[in-house]
């Protein structure tokens, strides 16, 4: 990762706090928060799959991201400050292994962060579904 990808995740990942603090806030504001948390997101992921120099794993993410909604797993946060903050941290840990030139705790910690949001979103899903 150059200095300029490092630069733009680590804003990112300062977003993503930006966005947390915001928790409690007016309806009008909460939206702000979740567009910030959108934007952060996507950012933070964004920025290390175009540092991966991936081209087949950038290919797949966007096929992915044109199939499903964008940055559903907000949904499944949105309403429950102990999992942004969750997800606040696996951020955190991410950038921390990359920053440290760490590579295999890196992928150790995204993989942990992905099947978390995986597994909250199910689990999101899952309780609307039933709502309806």
């Amino acid at each position: 990762m150059n200095d300029a990808q490092l630069k733009r995740m680590l804003d990112a990942w300062k977003g993503f706090g930006e966005a947390i603090q915001q928790l409690g806030a007016s309806e009008g504001d909460q939206r702000t928060q979740a567009e910030r948390w959108a934007e952060s997101n996507h950012e933070f992921h964004s920025v290390i799959v175009e540092a991966s120099c991936n081209r087949q794993l950038a290919l797949t993410i966007a096929e992915l991201r044109r199939r499903l909604p964008h940055n559903l797993s907000y949904g499944a946060y949105a309403d429950n400050s102990r999992l942004l903050l969750r997800n606040l941290k696996q951020h955190e840990g991410v950038a921390a292994a990359i920053v440290d030139h760490n590579p295999r705790l890196a992928r150790k910690r995204m993989t942990a962060h992905l099947r978390a949001s995986n597994e909250a979103t199910a689990r999101w899903v899952e309780s609307n579904k039933t709502r309806n």
